[in-house]
């Protein structure tokens, strides 16, 4: 090829550079969305933003245990707490169970909701011993055949 030729094919370069560019942007833009929309999909149950109202239970994520070596037998959560607000950064003043107001705030990433597990009242516990025990009476062993 001719130094002509190959002047010719690099104007015709430079003018389709800004449509190039467009055509860039566009398909960086799409693969950027996309990978958003998968992101939020894949981590739906960690990016729920969940507002905790005043007397709420909450637990608190120990991430001072995080960087401990011994970590598997400590505790991963502290609580229950109960918040007692919200301030306007966003962290929240919690208290604890005997009314002992925390000084520090508590940033919102680190509370998780507690669920308390409803135990059967003391009348029915007493019941279910009660037939448990006449059970065990039924039954005897005897000793001298285990040996």
């Amino acid at each position: 090829m001719t130094s002509q030729h190959l002047l010719a094919l690099r104007i015709c370069q430079l003018e389709k550079r800004p449509d190039d560019i467009d055509a860039a942007f566009n398909t960086l833009y799409k693969s950027r969305l996309r990978s958003k929309a998968q992101f939020e999909k894949k981590y739906t149950r960690r990016l729920m933003k969940t507002s905790f109202k005043p007397g709420d239970l909450v637990l608190i994520h120990n991430s001072q245990v995080e960087k401990e070596l011994d970590r598997k037998s400590k505790p991963r959560y502290l609580g229950p707490y109960e918040v007692v607000c919200r301030t306007q950064g966003g962290s929240y003043v919690l208290k604890e169970m005997d009314g002992t107001i925390s000084a520090q705030g508590v940033a919102a990433f680190r509370l998780i909701p507690y669920y308390a597990h409803h135990l059967p009242s003391s009348s029915t516990t007493m019941e279910n011993s009660n037939e448990e025990s006449s059970d065990d009476e039924e039954i005897q062993y005897d000793s001298d055949d285990s040996q």
